[in-house]
């Protein structure tokens, strides 16, 4: 095994690591999110049931369903403390950049871009590698060890035709995707906000005729808010433009390549991955900031 092999073994590791932490913290936020729902629903109907209890029998009810509100609710929070701080988003975030980082170094070293179209090019591509982690600034031990999973190969991109190919216009498709996919789930959270608040008047408006209704213009209400909280952690607003005009990005430049605009293979591997580097610069500072208040990868 080459140096080079080390370093994509290496991209593997950190790309199975951001794809685990970015699961792990998909499934917090549903969960919190659920929790949050349910416990601000089941809290309503049990003040609903107290206003209406019939028998002594039936008094239980309203209790027990006001202790599984406080528990759903006291389970939310506790997600969000310990699942969803901050630390969480910075390793998810710092295992991507250092993944992209790495990943961008071995395109140059295959497509022989300055400085390693010379004998010493595994030399300076380690000393690329070390000097990407310090500016992303992980550590291996707040990981938990995720071993890359199958045999995956170097990119094929040994000429200019595979490099356009196997990794432009892969990254195009690649956001372009990833734009239409964001979009429609943004869409669905707006139109979900819309909804809850329209609920929200209507309750309000029939609170004088029903004496259990205004017990549900809070819980709609909170349950609005929620949802505005979980499309903010999502960031599909920022997300959808970043990646939109990184895709339109490598197309111009494909354009230019193929009208002859661009003077060398070298020109457009460097512009090309000075796109994805860009992008990928954005999006890091985006998230949070690392534990000692700068931003992750600074």
């Amino acid at each position: 095994m080459n140096k080079l092999d080390v370093v994509w073994r290496e991209f593997r590791l950190w790309d199975a690591r951001a794809v685990r932490a970015d699961t792990r913290l998909k499934r917090a936020r549903r969960g919190a999110l659920f929790c949050a729902l349910a416990g601000a629903a089941c809290g309503a109907l049990a003040g609903q049931l107290g206003l209406s209890e019939a028998t002594p029998e039936a008094s239980a009810l309203p209790e027990r369903l006001g202790m599984l509100s406080a528990l759903l609710v006291g389970l939310a929070a506790w997600i969000g403390r310990e699942l969803l701080d901050p630390e969480s988003e910075r390793r998810r975030t710092g295992a991507r950049a250092l993944a992209e980082s790495i990943k961008r170094e071995v395109h140059l070293v295959l497509m022989q871009v300055p400085p390693y179209d010379s004998d010493l090019a595994s030399e300076r591509l380690e000393e690329a590698v070390s000097r990407v982690r310090m500016k992303v600034g992980v550590a291996d031990r707040a990981y938990t060890t995720t071993h890359p999973e199958g045999d995956h190969p170097l990119p094929q991109v040994g000429t200019i035709e595979e490099y356009v190919t196997n990794r432009v216009e892969e990254q195009i498709e690649w956001h372009e995707r990833k734009v239409a996919r964001y979009a429609v789930q943004l869409d669905r959270w707006r139109q979900s906000r819309l909804v809850l608040s329209l609920t929200a008047m209507v309750l309000g408006l029939g609170a004088s005729e029903f004496a259990a209704l205004p017990l549900w213009v809070p819980v709609v209400t909170t349950v609005g808010g929620l949802v505005a909280a979980h499309m903010g952690a999502l960031r599909l607003s920022s997300m959808i433009p970043s990646y939109e005009q990184t895709a339109f990005r490598l197309r111009y430049v494909l354009a230019d390549w193929k009208d002859g605009k661009v003077a060398t293979a070298v020109d457009l591997v460097r512009r090309c991955e000075s796109i994805l580097a860009d992008e990928n610069a954005v999006w890091l500072a985006a998230w949070p900031s690392s534990a000692d208040g700068s931003p992750a990868g600074s």
